[in-house]
């Protein structure tokens, strides 16, 4: 992982979101598009490709937020991306430890993810919401928005104090010496 500086972003314009994974149902990213059409002055960034794309393009058009989203498709330079966000959303319906929430905290991006037992306790998640319902992901967004700063530097904070390239440098130093 790349460890940068917190974003400095300012919420100027648009609110800038950003999905990152597999296009497959299990990720539900169309609960995020429906909920743009409910949240105004904000965009969405889809990165990734998979079975369910041309359905969730279909479901933009269908919504009129063709021109608010934009789908990347696959690619191995998506640290432009965090770079440029002001939110990452994890809507899936189940999960392990998703890299992309490293990758996002690593630059001080504030993380919205579905209330799913799996990401419970990962302190890195400003903000859960119920990956069923819209709405839950339109409260948390305007939450997330309406602190913002706050939230970019707890996101930043949380992931120095436990995921940190020093920090993990540390741990596994730890644990090698308890080997001796």
């Amino acid at each position: 992982l790349l460890e940068a500086t917190p974003a400095k972003k300012r919420l100027k314009g648009e609110f800038k979101l950003l999905c990152v994974g597999r296009l497959v149902r299990l990720k539900n990213f169309e609960i995020v598009i429906k909920a743009l059409s409910l949240f105004s002055n904000s965009t969405l960034t889809i990165v990734g490709d998979g079975p369910e794309k041309d359905s969730l393009q279909r479901l933009a058009v269908d919504l009129n937020l063709n021109k608010r989203i934009e789908f990347i498709g696959h690619t191995t330079d998506v640290y432009k991306y965090y770079e440029k966000c002001h939110a990452l959303v994890i809507p899936s319906f189940t999960e392990g430890f998703p890299l992309v929430l490293a990758e996002a905290c690593s630059f001080g991006v504030p993380v919205i993810a579905s209330d799913i037992e799996q990401l419970k306790d990962i302190n890195l998640i400003s903000q859960y919401f119920n990956n069923l319902d819209e709405l839950s992901l339109v409260s948390s967004l305007e939450k997330l928005k309406y602190e913002y700063e706050y939230w970019a530097q707890w996101t930043w904070n949380n992931y120095i104090e436990s995921y940190s390239y020093n920090k993990v440098k540390l741990e596994y130093n730890k644990i090698i010496e308890g080997l001796s």
